[in-house]
């Protein structure tokens, strides 16, 4: 299995926006009239530049050997044996075995797709359902 990696569609384009919308800000932070505005808009600057980095970078990556989610504060590695199912809530949500969840911040329903009543979330959800049962399947026969 070749690595898939899921990510809400309207995620490819915020990371980015932010990223330049704060190369914008730290570049006009020279412009200011005065000391505190440049201090105020070199601290926005950089807060944008940080979460368009950490939104660039969510992700959930899944190989045949595992799944990788990664989180605006946190990565985590979930090998498939561990993996009870997944769930569509606010966002995808991976039940393990012990019963614990881990939810997914870069596969959420679009807005567009909520209003319809089936989500980005919702399709993740399903293929990776019918992919934990293959797996299931192959290792029962």
């Amino acid at each position: 299995m070749a690595t898939k990696k899921y990510k809400n569609p309207s995620h490819h384009f915020i990371g980015p926006g932010l990223i330049l919308l704060a190369v914008i800000t730290l570049l006009s932070a020279g412009d200011a009239p005065d000391g505190g505005q440049v201090a105020w808009r070199i601290g926005i600057g950089l807060a944008v530049l940080v979460f368009g980095i950490l939104m660039a970078r969510t992700a959930v990556n899944v190989t045949a050997i595992e799944i990788t989610v990664r989180n605006l504060a946190s990565t985590k590695v979930i090998s498939w044996d561990r993996i009870q199912g997944f769930d569509n809530r606010i966002s995808l949500v991976i039940e393990l075995t012990d019963g614990s969840t881990v939810h997914c911040t870069a596969v959420q329903p679009t807005n567009v797709s909520r209003v319809k009543g089936r989500g980005y979330a919702q399709r993740v959800a399903t293929d990776l359902t019918a992919e934990l049962a293959a797996r299931r399947g192959r290792h029962e026969g």
